[in-house]
């Protein structure tokens, strides 16, 4: 019994981010008001978390920004080489390091060892309605896609379009230099570039979207 006490007033404390002497005369009262505050706080966690707009609109808040509509449409083509930034080492058949297969600094086209192209990705900012009306025409054309978000409620995008549409990854930003809505990701696995489409303001006369 007395192990138990012990435990669960080490639980206490911790849960509450505090230690009091044993000593203390009100020591129970102490645990008892930390406990309070400690309940109020995961409290008004679950609630924000079981609030369907916060996951709309603030899941990844760090990865959200506003992409403006580009001006005129264009394509970019992206040289992605990679550089190794650890030596990978030549194992022999028994598992032993042999050698050096590829040396820190070696440098290739990533796109050019795979095996099958990736979807093309249609990134847009989701708030914005000219964006939206390009990426439905979009849809008409590109079959093996997936929808990227910049910003924008995600749940109503994805009813909106009937399909999954993911948040825009900060490495994938940096990677195709994106800077711009609308941006239409295709991979050209023979050269290792990256091309780049832009549909810009011009787009939504010719799209007819």
């Amino acid at each position: 019994m007395r192990t138990l006490l012990f435990i669960s007033l080490l639980i206490l404390f911790a849960f509450a981010k505090n230690t009091y002497p044993i000593a203390e005369p009100d020591l129970l009262e102490e645990i008892e008001r930390n406990k309070a505050i400690a309940e109020r706080k995961l409290s008004a966690e679950l609630k924000k978390f079981s609030n369907e707009n916060y996951f709309q609109t603030s899941i990844h808040k760090d990865w959200r920004i506003k992409l403006p509509l580009a001006k005129k449409s264009r394509t970019e083509r992206i040289d992605w080489v990679y550089e190794l930034e650890t030596d990978i080492p030549r194992v022999d058949e028994s598992g032993r390091i042999v050698g050096i297969l590829y040396p820190k600094g070696y440098r290739f086209r990533p796109l050019q060892y795979f095996l099958v192209d990736p979807p093309t990705l249609i990134v847009f900012d989701g708030y914005d309605k000219r964006q939206i009306k390009i990426v439905k025409a979009l849809l008409k054309r590109e079959r093996y896609r997936m929808l990227i978000a910049s910003d924008g409620r995600i749940f109503d995008l994805m009813e909106q379009f009937q399909e999954r549409v993911f948040l825009l990854h900060p490495k994938l930003k940096s990677l195709a230099q994106i800077k711009e809505g609308v941006s239409v990701i295709k991979w050209d696995r023979k050269s290792g570039h990256i091309v780049k489409e832009v549909y810009g303001e011009d787009a939504l006369k010719k799209l007819n979207p």
